[in-house]
């Protein structure tokens, strides 16, 4: 049996030796999700949302927090009709079709799931 010292340090070597590429869990900055089949594109701006898709209107929603989970965070949101809005970024790499990013996203609205790639926002990036 090993002794709680020797599992921390083998705990620990096991965490530096996984790939570093994803987003430190971060949230007090603005993330951009992007994905395909259909193309859509997701802006947060602390916890208010914006998603775009071609041929439709931008939804907007606002959440009151996030639920904290690492590393998952998420967010069960409100269309300005009340129509529930989830967003939940899971701060490990993405590789979805071509996208790529240090975040996985996924959106459930209306019973349609979205799944992309997101990452940190530009300081100042609209």
């Amino acid at each position: 049996m090993r002794t709680l010292a020797a599992a921390g340090l083998a705990s620990l070597a096991l965490f530096a030796a996984l790939p570093a590429q994803a987003a430190s869990m971060n949230l007090n900055q603005d993330f951009e999700a992007r994905g395909a089949a259909p193309a859509w594109t997701l802006r947060s701006s602390g916890n208010r949302f914006t998603l775009a898709r071609p041929g439709k209107p931008d939804v907007v929603a606002e959440a009151p927090g996030a639920a904290i989970a690492p590393p998952k965070a998420s967010w069960a949101a409100k269309t300005a009709d009340g129509a529930p809005m989830t967003v939940s970024f899971v701060f490990q790499p993405c590789a979805i079709g071509q996208a790529r990013g240090p975040i996985t996203a996924e959106i459930s609205l209306g019973g349609e799931v979205l799944k992309g790639c997101a990452s940190p926002r530009a300081a100042g990036s609209r």
